[in-house]
């Protein structure tokens, strides 16, 4: 399914939190009030270093008031494995996400391709990682996100979007009038301000080769601010309900830094737009009895950086078709019903798989299979990485001039990771041993000076592999969660959510 579809449904799905509840016989919600609530805001695409830049500019002024009076300290994590969504969710909610490679890839054992935006694809996921860690699963919320966390109540979240659920909400929403008039008014709001961008001329400095969420180029972007408001409405409404603990995403920056860039105007709106939203919901938290705490955090960031078709004027497929020796060998396996190749993109990280072999092949299968293949695409200039796991198990990351045995740590020549920083080996290393890895793993370049990487997807601001700010993620929390003072750095999904559980526990 298309995510802008998906942020159609979303609009329209919204219902008041309490229709989804469990009811007790005496009509309440059957929640049990905290001694302190947490409010967990996820803004998606939003670095650390890009989140600086908006406190000192004013388009987050909210958030900049929290810093500059010392009530929330901003603090960084690191992202390990492939730096999206799902990834991330599935650590922080689920507490393990080692069998999740990427927003998307070939699953062997099904014969499909698994991606996030789609709601058969989230569950799989989901299935896949939940379990006793489940961080919602005693009470919480999920609004917007991937993923549930094992949440009791669920709104427009991918992983619950199917079955009879959806219907009902839609019919419960479009029967409550004031829900209805507060979206057209939103609406009408985020159309103005896109038609002021196009009219001012600044629509046209977006890269129309840049892939946008949604087909007409001012609506889109209108109905996708919109989701900041319906997020806002759904998080105050679970303050009153006395929720204990929410995780909530806000998509919309993320949505349109993709496609207009890091720091274009539309997306410096969509964080303005953010920062009067988390301005709402924390007055609702601290008025609410009892308090909520707020934190802010990101999934991923983004690093900026036209796409590997527009530099190359090839897709990284037809790259790769170039450099089969024998194309037509990949159609001779008994499974003629599946392709040859596929490439599953997320941001400048590539899986790619021969989803006729029954196995995952190894790199001396696929060297034996297409000679020159793997140094074809290790000396392509817009390529830095590219990884497969050798007959003896060894992980290895091959770059024009060396590679990097991850395993055992061992460099041979010039390092190709060395561009990408000191955590990318740990990242590679949880790619390339998710049983769900492509046969080959392959990672842009990555420009040190410029801060740019070659996307092999339509994108201009990217995320999902490696290199730059996309792997540096915000972590914005109370000073009184942690008393020690200085500004926390957590490295990894799993370790955010044991930091998470240890700030719910805090709070009673």
């Amino acid at each position: 399914m298309r995510r802008w579809f998906v942020l159609l449904v979303f609009v329209l799905a919204v219902a008041l939190p309490r229709s989804t509840s469990t009811a007790t016989d005496d009509g309440s919600s059957g929640v049990t009030s905290p001694e302190s609530g947490l409010i967990l805001m996820e803004i998606d695409g939003l670095s650390e270093p890009r989140l600086r830049t908006a406190l000192e500019d004013g388009s987050m002024p909210f958030l900049a008031s929290l810093v500059a009076n010392g009530s929330h300290v901003l603090g960084r994590w690191e992202t390990i494995g492939s730096s999206s969504t799902p990834v991330t969710q599935a650590g922080v909610l689920h507490a393990r996400n080692q069998d999740i490679p990427g927003y998307r890839w070939w699953d062997r054992d099904l014969g499909r391709l698994i991606e996030a935006g789609d709601p058969e694809g989230a569950l799989h996921m989901e299935r896949a990682v939940s379990g006793p860690g489940d961080l919602l699963a005693d009470g919480g919320t999920s609004i917007g996100n991937i993923l549930s966390g094992g949440a009791e109540r669920t709104l427009a979240t991918v992983s619950h979007l199917g079955g009879a659920g959806l219907a009902r909400d839609v019919i419960r929403f479009l029967l409550d009038p004031h829900k209805l008039t507060g979206v057209f008014v939103g609406l009408a709001d985020a159309l103005r301000n896109e038609l002021s961008h196009t009219l001012q001329g600044q629509a046209a400095a977006i890269d129309p080769r840049a892939k946008r969420k949604a087909p007409v180029p001012i609506v889109g972007p209108a109905l996708e601010s919109l989701l900041i408001d319906i997020v806002r409405v759904a998080v105050v409404e679970e303050i009153l309900l006395g929720t204990p603990v929410v995780y909530a995403s806000l998509v919309t920056y993320d949505e349109v830094a993709h496609y207009a860039g890091l720091e274009h105007a539309v997306a410096a709106d969509a964080l303005t737009r953010i920062d009067s939203a988390l301005a709402t919901i924390a007055a609702a938290a601290q008025t609410a009895a009892p308090p909520y705490r707020l934190v802010v955090l990101s999934d991923h960031g983004q690093t900026p950086g036209a796409s590997f078709e527009s530099r190359y004027q090839a897709t990284l497929e037809e790259v790769i078709r170039d450099l089969l020796t024998d194309p037509a060998s990949a159609d001779s396996g008994a499974l003629g019903t599946l392709p040859d190749l596929v490439v599953a993109a997320s941001g400048n990280l590539a899986h790619v798989s021969f989803p006729q072999s029954d196995h995952r092949l190894s790199a001396e299968e696929i060297d034996a299979m297409h000679p020159g293949l793997q140094l074809g695409l290790a000396s392509h200039p817009g390529i830095g990485v590219v990884m497969a796991m050798t007959d003896d198990g060894e992980l290895v990351a091959s770059g024009p001039d060396g590679h990097h045995q991850l395993l055992r740590s061992l460099v041979v020549g010039v390092d190709p990771l060395e561009p990408y920083g000191p955590h990318a080996a740990e990242s590679l290393r949880h790619i390339g041993l998710s049983r769900n890895a492509g046969d080959l793993v392959v990672v842009s370049m990555y420009d040190t000076v410029a801060d740019e990487v070659a996307p092999f997807e339509r994108q201009v601001g990217s995320h999902g592999g490696l290199g730059g700010a996309q792997t540096k993620a915000i972590l914005l929390y109370p000073k009184e969660l942690e008393p020690g003072g200085a500004p926390i750095e957590v490295i990894g999904a799993e370790a955010l959510h044991e930091k998470v559980r240890d700030w719910m526990d805090a709070s009673g």
